[in-house]
């Protein structure tokens, strides 16, 4: 009799430990395929913003790219062109009236 109640109690625990163990993995994979879909997501985002950045990359090595980026970043202008800049009237605090040109910020 003793026999079979330990014989019974261990088949017992030997499927508790197999069910723990069943579920457990169980878990994981659910974990590990949330992981997955994240991470694919992601590279899809990657992706995208490498080819946004390569585009980018051609645009910036073309010639109305750079005439432009000469043009208003380093003002630079073309032989023969006369170069303008236009000035804004402004009053600062004791309403004097102030001259700055329009792409510099406004400091009060």
């Amino acid at each position: 009799m003793v026999k079979r109640t330990l014989i019974v109690w261990g088949l017992g625990l030997i499927l508790v430990y197999f069910l723990y163990t069943n579920v457990k993995m169980g878990y994981h994979n659910i974990q590990y395929s949330w992981d997955i879909r994240q991470l694919r997501q992601q590279i899809r985002s990657e992706q995208h913003r490498q080819m946004v950045l390569k585009q980018s990359l051609i645009d910036v090595q073309r010639e109305p790219y750079i005439e432009q980026q000469a043009r208003t970043v380093l003002g630079l202008v073309k032989q023969g062109e006369i170069a303008y800049q236009i000035i804004n009237e402004q009053y600062d605090r004791n309403n004097n009236r102030t001259f700055r040109p329009n792409n510099t910020p406004h400091r009060p």
